[in-house]
């Protein structure tokens, strides 16, 4: 398994390259007045990188929430900072059902993020260019290290898992840029501003348009605290 790994590493930079594409159309992003450049000027997440709990503060994470403040599990980890309460919701696990926090959190603080970049990793769809040079790459890299076959394979599973993008859609007129994702592991608002990038997490209900709702109103009294 290291040996796949060790492998899988060496290609990645195939699938971050973009295989020297065009640059790619923003407007399905609907940017506000974005800047294109990484070293944009001006307040940004970025500068609560190391203080997320003042940005959003368990007064704040209750009341967009709309959970009791004195019922909050505060959880970091880094510039991670979740909030969890109990709630009368079940998920599958191992075949059983076990409780379902409701949560509210931050996370993925990145600093130096262009508009270009954003759309790529959101909304660009990966080329046929794209999945050629990583073929190319997978094989060239299996010779070299002498990969068998069903090492192989594993290899080429762990980069097409990459290439696949959770359903995402764009969120206008918020921040540079923003994107509703419902990921496998969870809803989350990723937006952009100002060259810094923060992940909104927001599951409160088995809606999603609800969880939408809220986090799109979370991020909108975040930029008010820039």
């Amino acid at each position: 398994m290291r040996v796949v790994l060790s492998v899988f590493l060496l290609f990645l930079p195939v699938l971050l390259s973009g295989c020297s594409d065009p640059p790619p159309d923003r407007s399905r992003v609907v940017p506000v007045n974005a800047p294109t450049h990484a070293d944009a000027q001006g307040p940004s997440f970025a500068d609560w990188h190391d203080r997320p709990e003042r940005l959003l503060t368990p007064a704040l994470a209750a009341r967009i929430a709309q959970r009791p403040i004195e019922e909050a599990e505060i959880r970091t980890l880094g510039d991670a900072l979740r909030y969890r309460w109990p709630s009368s919701r079940t998920r599958q696990y191992a075949g059983m059902k076990i409780p379902k926090k409701d949560v509210i959190g931050l996370s993925g603080l990145r600093s130096g993020v262009t508009l270009d970049s954003f759309h790529a990793r959101f909304f660009a769809e990966v080329t046929d260019e794209q999945r050629r040079a990583l073929d190319d790459q997978i094989r060239i890299q299996a010779a070299k290290r002498g990969l068998d076959a069903g090492q192989t394979a594993m290899t080429r599973g762990l980069a097409e898992s990459l290439l696949e993008k959770d359903p995402v859609e764009a969120v206008p007129d918020l921040g540079d840029a923003a994107a509703w994702s419902l990921g496998k592991h969870g809803q989350n608002l990723y937006l952009l501003h100002n060259g810094s990038l923060l992940t909104i997490e927001v599951d409160l209900s088995d809606d999603a348009d609800r969880n939408r709702t809220v986090a799109v109103a979370l991020a909108r009294e975040l930029l008010a605290r820039l």
